[in-house]
């Protein structure tokens, strides 16, 4: 995913464009083949994510990286003390 395309999708008020972008990058970093640097920059993107305004962005990134085996601790922690309600997680 390119720099300013991330930049973008996370400081748009389009619901929708920050829901596709979280589940972008919760499939990421469910998968073993990134990078080293790849992988940092998907995390710090999901730190971002993690912290959205809207619920519905939040739930998303939970949805996709709820197996993954890659999730950082800290990110893990970010998500179970958020106040979220996913009705179909």
């Amino acid at each position: 995913m390119q720099e300013l395309d991330s930049h973008k999708l996370l400081t748009s008020k389009d619901e929708g464009a920050r829901v596709k972008i979280a589940q972008r990058i919760g499939s990421c970093l469910a998968v073993e083949r990134l990078s080293e640097a790849d992988r940092r920059a998907t995390e710090l993107i999901a730190r971002a994510l993690a912290q959205d305004a809207i619920e519905r962005v939040r739930c998303e990134l939970s949805k996709e990286i709820r197996h993954s085996k890659y999730l950082p601790r800290d990110l893990a922690l970010m998500l179970v003390t958020l106040p979220l309600y996913c009705p179909r997680l």
